[in-house]
């Protein structure tokens, strides 16, 4: 990332960038601050990375069309399920598992995070506080945490197995490697991914949690 310009700019030029995503929420402004919200400093003077964080939440928190552009980012999303429930692959027997599965959860979990003040960026930590500010149902978020951690789990097997033999590492797993215990897991993973994406509409207003939760 430090090597694109883009992601290179004084604190003020930061912030600039910020009010720019912020004001005209279009798609590519909605690609960038989602890579950039789940950001943390990690090195050189780490109190300016803590004062953008905290001048971007502050903006993003008080912007509803801009959390209602974020929503959007997923709520198109479609399970890669075909006939019967069984998974679609690629030419290669393959689903990616962070397009196809993760995509909505994580966005849902940022999104909601980026509405109530919720700072961390763990994708589960998020979850875990919208459960306990009751923000969404527990049930839900129950399983919506078990199915990220599903297949989590499945796409680093997959890495492992295939750094032995030399595959390039992607979040693409092999579907016929799978046994049927396997498979099932996944489909209902996915299915629970689903239920969670985020209702634009919703999340832009006022909703009640049992609104949000449905």
């Amino acid at each position: 990332m430090a090597k694109n310009p883009g992601c290179r700019h004084s604190l003020e030029n930061w912030k600039k960038v910020v009010e720019g995503w912020i004001e005209r929420p279009g798609p590519r402004e909605v690609l960038a601050s989602d890579i950039f919200f789940d950001g943390v400093p990690v090195y050189g003077e780490l109190a300016l990375g803590s004062d953008l964080t905290a001048y971007s939440y502050a903006r993003a928190e008080a912007s509803p069309t801009f959390i209602a552009a974020l929503a959007r980012f997923a709520k198109d999303w479609q399970p890669p399920l075909g006939i019967f429930g069984r998974l679609l692959t690629d030419n290669d027997g393959r689903v990616d598992l962070k397009k196809n599965g993760l995509l909505p959860i994580v966005t849902a979990a940022r999104t909601l995070a980026l509405k109530h003040g919720i700072r961390p960026t763990s994708t589960v930590i998020r979850l875990t506080e919208l459960k306990v500010r009751s923000l969404v149902g527990a049930d839900m978020i129950d399983r919506a945490i078990s199915a990220f951690t599903v297949m989590v789990r499945t796409i680093l097997a997959q890495q492992v197995s295939d750094s032995h033999r030399g595959i390039k590492l992607s979040a693409r797993v092999d579907v016929a490697a799978m046994g049927p215990e396997e498979l099932t897991r996944q489909r209902d993973a996915v299915r629970a991914m689903e239920e969670i994406r985020p209702p634009s509409r919703r999340i832009a207003g006022r909703a009640s949690p049992q609104a949000i939760s449905r």
